[in-house]
């Protein structure tokens, strides 16, 4: 199972990663250096193609200069056209 398997939805991280790349000014062999890994692996992390073991994950975020945390997806509200949810009717248990 791949270090990111509980990201919500797919393509999530490859988005993450080439825009943590971009802010850091860094072209992807330059990246692929810094981390200790192949060009060819970090474009098909980019490219939605594979994702990374834990232990990659770390050198790709030591090579940002970036938290593991930088990864996780943001906490997002619902949708506001959802409705709230609906409560029960009645009166509650024990009276």
């Amino acid at each position: 199972m791949s270090a990111l398997a509980i990201m919500p939805e797919r393509g999530f991280f490859a988005a993450r990663l080439r825009d943590l790349r971009g802010r850091a000014g860094l072209s992807q062999p330059a990246l692929a250096e810094r981390a200790g890994i192949g060009v060819s692996t970090l474009r098909q992390f980019e490219y939605g193609r594979r994702e990374p073991t834990f232990a990659t994950l770390v050198k790709l975020a030591t090579g940002l200069g970036v938290s593991l945390s930088a990864f996780e997806p943001p906490d997002e509200p619902p949708p506001a056209d959802e409705p709230p949810p609906r409560r029960k009717r009645g009166r509650p248990h024990g009276e």
